[in-house]
């Protein structure tokens, strides 16, 4: 399924958010370079890192992930999903395990209700040939509409927490089990129900305790709340940031979106604003630190993910749509990961 208008009504977007003046990095040319650039009409939609550094990659437009050498830009397919045509969160959930939200959209940008399901993918149990991870559907979640973000819960191992973008949902999914149930419903959660594209919780990190979550069209564009050991709200939501406050012509106020370290930044995904937002988790300040007109490279950012290893936890990988979602900007490129250095801010 080729998606090469997808999205396209994000124009109307822009209404719906602040276009207040934000603080821009001087040094964004210096610090950026693509890692690899699939074919045109290659939507790469969310990333993982795996224990030898490789890159693992999830295709919105095909049921794929790809794994990618970060050093050597080689890439070869990890798997491919039976009946689906989109792949969204990814996460690793045990040592070289990784959770995928798998399921298939009915049109653009509107997933089919009853598709969607978890699978892990197992490089322990890999075919020593091929190295190809095997792969186990892990439940269906029948009343699921678009499985989106997707994270690991440290205090209850092999649960993740998966959000419905479409519902402003939060599911609790056991691997071992297959389990489900609704973990958190809370209203910061839901789509903006003006918006032609109905995406409420997208983005979701867990750190500390804590859910990190961005709300694509609608306020808190990031915010935090707590969690009990079973996955469950420990308390209120807390808003980090209210709105966006970087230039936005249309499109996403965020999408997916990478904690650092000790998680004092949040470096977040704008999709169609092209931008690549640094929000500080304790002031809420947002910095631009890539992207823009001047500079498309990031253009159409989904989300990204820190490398793991000694040379490169400095290293922020990004992955775009390439512009299949506003197709009219300056024409369709191939989706990419691309390499930012964030020593210099």
């Amino acid at each position: 399924m080729r998606l090469a208008n997808l999205f396209a009504t994000f124009a109307t977007f822009g209404s719906l958010v602040s276009t207040l003046p934000t603080e821009v990095a001087s040094n964004i040319s210096k610090t950026l370079r693509d890692v690899i650039v699939f074919p045109n009409n290659t939507w790469v939609e969310n990333i993982a890192v795996r224990s030898n550094g490789n890159l693992l990659v999830t295709l919105l437009n095909l049921p794929e992930v790809w794994e990618v050498e970060p050093l050597s830009g080689s890439a070869e397919l990890a798997y491919s999903f039976p009946n689906a045509n989109a792949c969204l969160g990814i996460a690793e959930v045990g040592h070289d395990i990784f959770a995928v939200n798998v399921g298939s959209l009915s049109a653009p940008g509107v997933g089919a209700p009853g598709s969607w399901s978890v699978w892990t993918l197992d490089y322990n149990t890999a075919n020593p040939s091929s190295n190809k991870p095997t792969s186990k559907n892990i439940t269906a979640i029948p009343p699921a509409v678009f499985l989106n973000g997707l994270a690991t819960l440290p205090t209850k191992p092999g649960v993740v927490l998966t959000g419905d973008s479409f519902l402003g949902q939060i599911f609790a999914v056991d691997i071992f089990n297959g389990h489900y149930n609704v973990a958190i419903d809370v209203p910061d959660f839901k789509p903006n129900a003006t918006a032609a594209l109905q995406f409420g919780v997208n983005g979701i990190k867990i750190h500390n305790g804590h859910l990190y979550f961005t709300n694509s069209l609608m306020s808190p564009l990031l915010a935090s709340i707590p969690l009990s050991t079973n996955g469950t709200a420990a308390g209120p939501v807390k808003t980090i940031a209210k709105s966006a406050q970087y230039p936005v012509d249309s499109g996403f106020q965020a999408d997916d979106f990478a904690l650092d370290a000790k998680a004092e930044h949040a470096w977040v995904a704008t999709n169609l604003s092209n931008l690549i937002v640094r929000i500080t988790i304790a002031t809420g300040k947002q910095q631009i630190v890539a992207g823009g007109k001047s500079n498309p490279v990031v253009a159409g950012a989904t989300g990204a993910v820190f490398g793991r290893s000694w040379y490169n936890r400095h290293i922020l990988y990004i992955v775009t749509d390439g512009r299949l979602g506003d197709p009219s900007s300056a024409g369709v490129t191939g989706g990419k990961i691309v390499a930012l250095d964030t020593t210099e801010f």
